[in-house]
């Protein structure tokens, strides 16, 4: 990232971007907390990467969604791994635009900075242009050989 205030291409303020792991002893404690089932695990990715405005101090992620109200995050300083985790309310705060073009904020209740929605994502915007089409490049030789399966009629010779 670009500093504190790194700006995106078009003039909007990046996130942050720092990076951690969340240790498996806080994955279960996640679990835990939420009282979900141990299937929740699956949905608990432990590759943290904090989506706040350029900021100092600790860095924040979304451990897992609990309910319409409140998640599950985790902070960790720069170097650090996260030693906790904690339900937070969900921040909700909306773009305040018309129906199809609005967006609510995904950070927590209380968080320094700007919305989520007012923030420039690097990462979601590359997949967002690339991992659609690169997919369906990767996908391409498995879909045509689906599609030759069922186009060629069978022959007397092979049944």
């Amino acid at each position: 990232m670009g500093g504190i205030d790194a700006l995106a291409a078009g003039g909007e303020r990046q996130v942050c971007g720092a990076t951690s792991a969340l240790p498996l002893s806080l994955a279960l404690a996640t679990v835990q907390i939420t009282e979900e089932e141990q299937e929740a695990l699956d949905l608990i990715d432990p590759t943290l990467r904090c989506t706040l405005g350029p900021h100092r101090g600790r860095h924040r992620d979304l451990v897992l969604d609990t309910d319409e109200d409140s998640a599950v995050w985790t902070s960790w300083r720069d170097g650090d791994l996260p030693t906790a985790v904690e339900i937070l309310k969900n921040c909700g705060e909306s773009n305040g635009l018309a129906a199809g073009h609005d967006d609510v904020c995904t950070h927590y209740a209380g968080h320094p900075d700007d919305h989520s929605w007012a923030l420039f994502d690097p990462v979601l915007a590359y997949i967002d242009q690339h991992v659609p089409a690169a997919l369906l490049r990767a996908l391409a030789p498995f879909l045509s050989e689906r599609k030759a399966d069922v186009q060629q009629p069978q022959t007397a010779a092979g049944r």
